[in-house]
């Protein structure tokens, strides 16, 4: 019998030692509401060329990498200032640090934790261990708001075995509007933004592990973002003074009720390019920007607060 993609559950867990996968227990872990969740491995070929002809030899299967790519929606987990359990997994495992119901990044290698994931497909099981990944966060007038998350791990076999009994929250996720927005001291008028998290993941490699790698590992971030508000008179608000003066300013996206949204923040924002659009005939200013450091305060780009 064919399998079935929409009879599929995503199953994540923080592991202790990254790389060392961990038991996914049903009626646990299945604690990811995830949506359009691809899996693949995505391991190298080592072919070999035919001595005294065009073709090839048979080859080896070399490196064992794996991708996963899912969409979760952004809502809270029904208690304002507690995160939910699939934020826990989901940005820790991103290079995100929780304190007090608040996500922030950080830079530190040694305390980065790796998750091992399992995608249940109507009756095949496929795993990544230590996974680390990257996300964005796009936020539509009037359609639910999403984190879209992407990530690298250690390809495992893929097995037969049962279906995930999921654990999703109770909240329903809540429409982008009423949201309360600020771009330094604009009040933007839009129809949509995002906030790409731009971690930089690489697998670490490891000829004495099986398939090569040992796990994944967050080297970078370079937080940016796009947004497209309704254009202004200079006298109202100088975008491309702005801009052009470098001038930083605060960004701040609150949405959602107590306990079924969120405060995504950017302290220091800066323009790094312009363009002017169309929304329904009227002229909008489409900005690109970058979620810079804090003065010196470091790690300090954005927060996630629930």
């Amino acid at each position: 019998m064919p399998l079935i993609k929409s009879l599929r559950v995503l199953a994540g867990k923080l592991e202790t030692t990254p790389g060392t996968g961990v038991t996914l227990t049903t009626g646990v872990d299945g604690i990811i509401d995830a949506y359009d969740v691809m899996i693949d491995g995505e391991m190298t070929y080592n072919e070999r060329v035919a001595a005294g002809a065009f073709g090839r030899q048979t080859g080896n299967v070399g490196l064992h990498a794996g991708s996963l790519k899912f969409k979760v929606p952004a809502v809270g987990g029904g208690t304002a200032g507690t995160a939910p359990a699939w934020a826990s997994v989901c940005f820790e495992s991103c290079a995100m640090a929780l304190s007090a119901g608040t996500f922030a990044p950080f830079s530190a290698s040694a305390t980065q934790q790796a998750a091992t994931f399992g995608v249940y497909e109507n009756g095949a099981i496929k795993k990544l261990f230590g996974a680390m990944g990257t996300w964005t966060f796009n936020g539509e007038d009037g359609k639910t708001p999403y984190f879209e998350f992407d990530y690298k791990g250690v390809w495992q076999p893929p097995v037969d075995g049962t279906m995930f009994t999921p654990q999703f929250g109770t909240v329903v996720p809540q429409a982008f509007e009423g949201a309360t927005l600020s771009f330094g001291t604009l009040t933007p008028r839009l129809s949509k933004i995002s906030i790409a998290y731009g971690a930089t993941v690489e697998l670490r490699q490891d000829a004495g592990n099986a398939g090569g790698y040992v796990s994944a590992i967050i080297t970078g971030r370079k937080t940016t973002g796009k947004m497209d508000p309704e254009m202004t008179l200079v006298a109202a608000y100088d975008q491309f003074g702005i801009w052009i003066a470098g001038t930083p300013g605060a960004l701040s996206i609150a949405f959602g009720a107590a306990g079924a949204g969120m405060t995504i923040a950017a302290p220091v924002c800066q323009y790094t390019g312009i363009k002017e659009g169309d929304r329904n005939g009227i002229v909008t200013s489409d900005g690109d920007f970058q979620c810079c450091q804090n003065g010196s305060t470091v790690d300090s780009e954005l927060t996630i607060a629930f």
